[in-house]
């Protein structure tokens, strides 16, 4: 257990001023469950912050609705306080979550509506990128984790709203950063009923998929590359055709959850258009090379978790596409 980490979740899903959503609750009570599971995140309970849209009065004036920014800049400043009172230091690793209706004011940027949000009143949000680089700067963890599960679209006249703290001058070079967003700049996040009926954003469904095992490297660690590659192959068997959403991810190659166990669903490649001995590259929907083999009369079997992946022969005249969708045994001939 992590005992110096700590963690803001926020899910809101009532807007009285705007559509209300079914799915950020969900996605924040199952993120949250997450941080606090031993072989998740491993979070003590009292350092994990769970702010909903239900804990609060349900109102029809928009005004009143919670949680406000005010709301959650109390929350954000107990941690600011905890460092100015600790000589700079609150603990390892601060995880930021935020779930609910959003907008992108620029191209780097996501910003969490909050409740009382609504035409005209738009500058009511968190911005994550600020909050979570206010952290990063002044240096009170040595690991800040963002992701954030809502829209970018774009609202060019709404006012960033900036963290409201002291900037503190630090040099913060050793922080390390991993920062998640469910859709790409001026795009929507999507979300849609599992098989039990239970609303889910697809972005964190794809996440929390990653973060129990199934992102786990070789070694048998989920990290940032590998939770990433596993999310943007994963997330699109979630989606129709017509559908498209494309996360983002930066920042550092951290390791979330040390021993999760490896999970895949057995593929068997046979070589029969490939002459023996030449090289053939696996390659993730990512487009990123995450095995290679040389062609042989031998089976290549591997665990592959669900998406798309593509063979690649390297002389560069022979590829083939094809999906993991289950458990059951995949059979490739290439």
């Amino acid at each position: 257990m992590a005992n110096d980490d700590f963690a803001v979740v926020v899910g809101i899903s009532r807007y009285p001023f705007i559509s209300d959503l079914k799915g950020p609750e969900n996605d924040a009570r199952n993120f949250h469950d997450w941080l606090l599971a031993p072989q998740g995140g491993g979070v003590p309970k009292q350092n994990a912050k769970l702010i909903l849209s239900s804990d609060f009065t349900a109102t029809e004036i928009p005004e009143d609705a919670e949680p406000t920014t005010e709301r959650i800049d109390r929350t954000f400043g107990q941690l600011v306080r905890r460092g100015m009172n600790n000589n700079g230091c609150v603990g390892r690793r601060l995880y930021i979550y935020l779930a609910g209706h959003g907008f992108a004011p620029n191209v780097d940027e996501a910003a969490l509506l909050m409740a009382n949000a609504g035409l005209g009143f738009y500058g009511n949000h968190i911005p994550g990128r600020s909050y979570a680089n206010w952290f990063l700067v002044a240096a009170y963890f040595t690991e800040v984790v963002l992701f954030m599960d809502c829209c970018r679209d774009v609202f060019p006249r709404a006012s960033l709203h900036q963290p409201p703290w002291d900037f503190i001058q630090t040099q913060g070079a050793g922080v390390l950063r991993l920062f998640g967003f469910a859709t790409e700049w001026s795009r929507k996040s999507r979300e849609k009923p599992d098989t039990n009926g239970q609303v889910q954003g697809v972005f964190t469904k794809a996440l929390l998929a990653g973060l129990s095992g199934q992102a786990s490297n070789p070694q048998g660690h989920v990290t940032g590359d590998s939770l990433k590659r596993f999310v943007l192959n994963f997330l699109p068997t979630l989606l129709n055709e017509k559908e498209r959403q494309e996360p983002k991810f930066e920042g550092d190659d951290i390791v979330l959850v040390e021993g999760a166990l490896p999970r895949g669903t057995p593929v068997r490649i046979t070589f029969d258009r490939i002459s023996p001995g030449q090289n053939v590259d696996l390659l993730d929907s990512a487009r990123e090379v995450i095995a290679t083999r040389a062609a042989s009369a031998d089976i290549w079997e591997i665990g592959l978790n669900k998406g798309y992946y593509k063979l690649q022969a390297h002389n560069g005249g022979n590829s083939q596409l094809f999906e993991v969708i289950g458990e059951e045994v995949v059979h490739v001939q290439f």
